[in-house]
């Protein structure tokens, strides 16, 4: 575990792409170990298309970064399109910097955010069978729904929404 000194938020730039592609694939192969398939987790890496998306995702203003002492360790992505309501599409936290308190800091600058651009709900979708994400969203504020579907890896997930 590192120690930190400066926990800092901000919207992303498209310098910041090459890096949060990379912590995106890290952090889906460490959280998501023992839930989906070893083979799936193998062949997850950085791609062009998912640098590209990420480079896009940032010119739209829609991805945020939290970082450690001045290094980006983590991120969130909003779907496109909100409103009123807003969609988490991708929270990830790098592997060396999880349970840090870093994650909290970037839910709180990103749902504050929206909040003041006149935002009511933000919702996500999670793995229902996922305790450490199911844990970390009732702790920040997150109202599970109940509403389930199923997804693919035969996984179920669960909805979680924030009232602003």
């Amino acid at each position: 575990m590192n120690t930190i000194h400066l926990i800092t938020c901000r919207q992303a730039t498209e310098k910041d792409a090459a890096l949060l592609a990379q912590i995106h694939v890290e952090a889906w192969k460490h959280s998501y170990r023992n839930y989906i398939p070893q083979e799936v987790l193998n062949d997850r890496k950085v791609t062009k298309e998912r640098l590209e998306k990420m480079k896009n995702d940032i010119r739209q203003g829609l991805v945020f970064v939290v970082s450690a002492d001045n290094r980006p360790a983590g991120f969130l992505a909003l779907a496109p399109g909100f409103g009123e309501e807003a969609e988490i599409a991708v929270f990830y936290i790098a592997p060396a910097y999880q349970r840090q308190g870093l994650g909290g800091k970037l839910l709180d600058f990103v749902l504050e955010k929206l909040k003041h651009n006149g935002c009511k709900k933000v919702f996500l979708w999670t793995m229902k069978d996922f305790p450490a994400s199911n844990s970390f969203y009732r702790k920040a504020g997150g109202k599970a729904t109940g509403e389930v579907q199923k997804w693919k890896y035969d996984l179920k997930v669960m909805k979680f929404e924030f009232f602003l």
